[in-house]
């Protein structure tokens, strides 16, 4: 007997939830350690902001550093301005979805 389409598709709905709550624990967990870092000891969430320190970071060192990485880290050879230009598109997409909109970032007083 072959399963319906519609349990299927809810079976795919519950698998796909699944990996995102996990890629989201994964991601806060990482979060949690770098915001224990804190080498400025201002104790983000207890004394200062929880985001303190997310908003030291520009689309260019940021893309700097995915190109370092790149080149460096994963040996995928000298850099070019495709391979800068193509880690300044994904730094751009990464700071853009990080960054709160600032009409949302603050209420309105």
């Amino acid at each position: 007997m072959r399963p319906s389409l519609e349990r299927t598709d809810t079976w795919r709905r519950a698998t796909e939830r699944t990996f995102k709550d996990a890629a989201l624990a994964e991601i806060r967990s990482v979060e949690e350690i770098l915001r224990s870092w804190d080498p400025i000891g201002v104790m983000p969430g207890a004394f200062a902001p929880r985001d303190e320190y997310d908003s030291g970071c520009t689309v260019a060192a940021l893309a700097a550093h995915l190109e370092r990485l790149g080149v460096e880290t994963m040996g995928i050879g000298l850099s070019s301005a495709a391979g800068q230009a193509h880690s300044l598109r994904f730094a751009t997409q990464i700071i853009t979805r990080l960054r709160p909109v600032s009409s949302e970032a603050e209420p309105p007083k």
